[in-house]
């Protein structure tokens, strides 16, 4: 009997002839590094960490399990809650979809607001132990 991990999944359709399929989404996608936001889920709130934003969804690391069809509310700041619907879900890791596109503007500041550099640490600040300690 074959291994389950020996078994190799065959493409389909015209995958299978080297086509490649045209992207479906309406809107560019932004990637992100590391930014954090709050998310409310019903009565509850936790944090999602961006993985990437376009003006019509986002996908990231969320902190509390959802589930497909659950509607949630996403702070970008005081001025933008952003409700989405969750459309996929992999472990603790969600596609989302917002209810209301958000405008070119918004997401151009946001996404260049992640992608700047990280403040440089100084070297007093990467010992672990001060040095009257050693």
């Amino acid at each position: 009997m074959a291994s389950v991990a020996n078994l190799k999944r065959e493409p389909r359709g015209q995958a299978a002839a080297g086509v490649r399929l045209p992207e479906k989404r309406a809107f560019a996608r932004h990637p992100f590094r590391s930014a954090t936001f709050p998310v409310r889920i019903g009565p509850s709130e936790c944090e999602i960490r961006l993985k990437d934003l376009s003006r019509g969804g986002a996908s990231g690391l969320i902190g509390e399990p959802v589930r497909v069809g659950d509607h949630v509310v996403i702070v970008f700041d005081r001025h933008h809650q952003v409700e989405a619907e969750v459309r996929w879900v992999r472990r603790l890791i969600v596609g989302l979809t917002f209810t209301n596109p958000l405008s070119a503007t918004f997401v151009e500041r946001l996404a260049t607001r992640s992608v700047e550099p990280l403040p440089a640490i100084s070297r007093s600040a990467r010992r672990s132990t001060p040095a009257s300690a050693a």
